[in-house]
């Protein structure tokens, strides 16, 4: 999965909003949905906590700002995964800047830091190994250049590691597959879109509803790209929480289930 689960620098007004709330919605999905792997975003160190203390889940990451665990206000682009099934091999932080290797730094106009937090993972059924990518690309409107330059840092680490095994690039990119960077990590000949290889997607169009009743999504910002070596038996965007009022936050999942 790939899941934009929203920060909580401060707390909402609005009840639907606050962490306290979506906490026992998320712990309910995660239940339900068990996935074995999911790239967030946005989470602050305290509710990655939160969440992995009540889901029993294994995580791998840092925060934007120390690229530490021990925790502080910034988020992280935590990535989940299921300890029963996975074992994780390797793991790191690349900062979206001119200085990748150096914690908390940006560039390119961004106001903040962004990055990419990647890990390799052994699967303990089979056996097999695979590498996960999870990114959360600058949101301003003006800042094409600082999405392009955050994409060539992807791009750049992707090919450092294909050689070695296959990878999932998950991330809340903030734009649609026609957008500058994210046809260019698709036209480098490695990645493929999961949605079309598909057949039949399943669920709306679109990943972001910013909590709007009645509202149906239709601009994915939120994706899923496989390697070579990955086969995508189904893609789904998770739609329930707008019918039921159970929100988990301003995002939907975005889910598939692959085999290699």
């Amino acid at each position: 999965m790939s899941f934009n689960m929203l920060f909580e620098h401060v707390k909402p007004s609005q009840p639907e909003r606050q962490w306290a709330n979506r906490l026992p919605n998320a712990v309910e999905f995660f239940a339900k949905y068990k996935p074995d792997v999911v790239g967030t975003q946005e989470l602050q160190t305290f509710q990655v906590r939160e969440l992995i203390a009540q889901t029993g889940y294994g995580w791998v990451g840092g925060s934007l700002s120390k690229g530490t665990r021990e925790g502080d206000k910034s988020e992280n682009e935590a990535i989940f995964y299921r300890k029963d099934r996975l074992e994780v091999l390797e793991e790191g932080n690349i900062w979206f800047s001119e200085t990748p290797n150096t914690p908390g730094s940006f560039s390119w106009g961004m106001k903040y830091p962004r990055m990419c937090t990647w890990a390799k993972f052994k699967d303990k059924i089979s056996g097999k190994v695979f590498y996960m990518l999870n990114s959360h690309f600058y949101v301003d409107a003006d800042k094409e250049n600082a999405r392009m330059e955050a994409a060539k840092i992807v791009m750049k680490k992707t090919q450092e590691i294909i050689k070695d095994a296959p990878v999932i690039c998950t991330g809340d990119l903030n734009g649609v597959v026609e957008n500058p960077s994210i046809k260019y990590l698709l036209d480098n000949g490695i990645y493929k879109n999961s949605r079309s290889l598909v057949k039949k997607p399943v669920g709306p169009q679109g990943s972001y509803h910013g909590f709007r009743k009645n509202f149906i999504p239709n601009r994915c910002i939120d994706h899923i790209f496989v390697s070579d070596g990955l086969k995508v038996k189904s893609y789904k965007i998770i739609d329930e929480q707008l019918k039921n009022e159970k929100y988990i936050s301003d995002h939907l999942p975005v889910s598939v289930e692959i085999t290699f």
